[in-house]
């Protein structure tokens, strides 16, 4: 019965796209990989797209935003993945309490972070959006998520995650950067790779002002762990900021002491958003994700950049 229903609400949905974008689709099929939105994968004459339909808490208004950063960054960047436009131009609309949007589907494999040509093309990708998307001529404050945006504070404090140096670091680092327009969800599960060249940067939803400092770190993090997932492979990580600064990445790196402690903050915000998560009984990454952040906040202490 709940296959038949989402058979039902997805012919719905097809119907409304169709005729919101002058489509004639075919059959769709959910895909995995959404982690937070649910995917459709459908054919046209014109070749096949992905209907995203988003979580209720997310807004028109910010993904309206979000999307046309995304709009100009195509404008800018060949690998930047921006949704059609409706017929009467907009990015997205509402259906059911939910934010639809439409993508071309693009053809690829998830980026190999072991691979030295497709990290090397992530830090490429990275400095042209550092560059790219501060100078958007429409740039204006992101608006908000609606009201019943699920809380990202825990009750209870994971245990481990109490470091004073580690405050005091991050504070320090963040009143010297200032915030821009970033991407803010830059990983190898966002981009998709053919024949080892970077072909798609896609999930715009999270864009928003940040320090570009912070999102390089969190790339370094991303792009260049170990192969245990648990820490950094030094050698991957001093690539990736060499090729980002030799591409015109605009983070100065004459001092890179900001990197490993904005990791760790990052990975404790993922770790105490997981354990409000799982107060709320809402589904999250999985325990084994969890336990590797754990450990990586805890190996990422001895380290330096």
């Amino acid at each position: 019965m709940r296959v038949l229903m989402e058979r039902l609400v997805s012919d719905v949905l097809e119907k409304l796209v169709e005729a919101r974008y002058g489509l004639e689709l075919a059959a769709g099929e959910p895909l995995g990989g959404g982690i937070e939105s649910r995917i459709i994968k459908a054919r046209s004459a014109s070749g096949s797209v992905v209907i995203r339909v988003t979580p209720e808490w997310r807004s028109l208004d910010e993904l309206t935003w979000a999307y046309e950063l995304a709009a100009y960054a195509a404008t800018e960047i060949s690998e930047a993945l921006a949704p059609l436009p409706a017929r009467d131009g907009s990015h997205a609309f509402e259906h059911d309490g939910h934010v639809v949007s439409v993508f071309p589907f693009i053809h690829g494999t998830i980026l190999d972070r072991t691979n030295d040509v497709e990290r090397d093309a992530a830090a490429r990708l990275l400095a042209q959006l550092h560059r790219v998307l501060p100078a958007w001529p429409a740039a204006r404050p992101r608006p908000a998520s609606r009201a019943d945006r699920p809380t990202l504070v825990p009750n209870v404090e994971p245990p481990g995650l109490v470091d004073h140096a580690l405050d005091d670091a991050v504070a320090q680092f963040s009143a010297r950067f200032n915030p821009a327009l970033a991407h803010g969800d830059y990983y190898r599960g966002n981009v998709r790779c053919v024949d080892h060249r970077i072909v798609a940067l896609f999930d715009w939803d999270d864009a928003s002002y940040w320090t570009l400092e912070n999102e390089l770190a969190w790339s370094v993090w991303e792009f260049a762990q170990a192969d245990d997932d648990a820490t950094l492979d030094l050698h991957r990580a001093d690539r990736f900021l060499r090729t980002y600064s030799s591409y015109g990445g605009p983070v100065s790196l004459r001092d890179c002491s900001f990197v490993v402690p904005f990791i760790r903050d990052d990975i404790r915000t993922e770790i105490r958003e997981a354990a409000a998560a799982a107060e709320a009984g809402v589904e999250t990454d999985d325990q084994a994700y969890v336990d590797r952040s754990n450990a990586a906040f805890a190996n990422l202490a001895a380290v330096t950049l």
